[in-house]
């Protein structure tokens, strides 16, 4: 019986989990951007 290997995935192309990991931190940057300016005041005289 042939052994599988543990990583497979690697094998058909994967190896870019990274890019979700910059995905998800590039969303939340945006979002804590978005509300810097929402609650930030303006003075317009």
């Amino acid at each position: 019986m042939k052994k599988r290997k543990l990583n497979e995935d690697n094998e058909e192309g994967g190896g870019d989990e990274w890019l979700l990991t910059y995905g998800d931190l590039m969303t939340q940057l945006v979002c804590f951007f978005v509300l810097i300016v929402a609650f930030s005041s303006l003075n317009i005289e």
